[in-house]
C-alpha cells in the first residue's frame, strides 16, 4: 500500500514537473489529454494539456494533472511534504523550490528535526520540507 500526493494545476502542469525532475531527480512520465482514445477526448482547449503526470523517485512519486477549463481551485488546506536524509539535501531541495516562489517559514531548527521550512513553489504547491537526521519522535 502506498500514498501519493496528487497535485492539479491551471494549465503549467508539465512546466512544473519538468522543474519537480530538475530539483529531485527521476523519471517524469507525461500523458496529454489529446493521448485519450478519440471518444474520450477532451475539449480543443484541453487536448495539449495534462490529463496525468507522474514523477517516479523510485518507490515514491509524485503525481498532478492540468484540471479541466474553469475547475482550478489554489491549494488550500494541505501541503506536499519531502524528507531529506541529510541537513545539506534539505538546503539544497529548499533552496531550488524557492526560486521564484516564496519562503513561508525559513528553514530552522524544532524539537523535532534540526531542519524545517514551509516554501511555495513557483506553481502555488506548498512543500513542507525537512530532515530525517536527529529526529526525536
Amino acid at each position: 500500500m502506498s500514498f501519493s500526493p496528487f497535485v492539479m494545476f491551471d494549465g503549467d502542469c508539465e512546466a512544473a514537473f519538468v522543474f519537480y525532475q530538475s530539483v529531485f531527480g527521476g523519471n517524469v512520465r507525461l500523458l496529454r489529454y489529446s493521448d485519450a482514445p478519440l471518444l474520450e477526448q477532451a475539449s480543443a482547449a484541453l487536448s495539449p494539456k495534462i490529463m496525468f503526470a507522474q514523477l517516479d523517485l523510485g518507490g515514491q512519486e509524485l503525481l498532478g494533472c492540468d484540471t479541466s477549463e474553469n475547475m482550478y481551485q489554489p491549494q488550500q488546506g494541505m501541503l506536499v511534504s519531502w524528507q531529506g536524509d541529510t541537513e545539506e539535501d534539505v538546503e539544497r531541495i529548499f533552496e531550488a523550490l524557492s526560486e521564484a516562489g516564496m519562503v513561508r517559514k525559513a528553514l530552522d531548527y524544532t524539537f523535532w528535526t534540526p531542519k524545517y521550512g514551509l516554501v511555495e513553489d513557483k506553481f502555488g504547491v506548498i512543500w513542507m520540507i525537512s530532515c530525517r537526521s536527529h529526529a526525536t519522535l
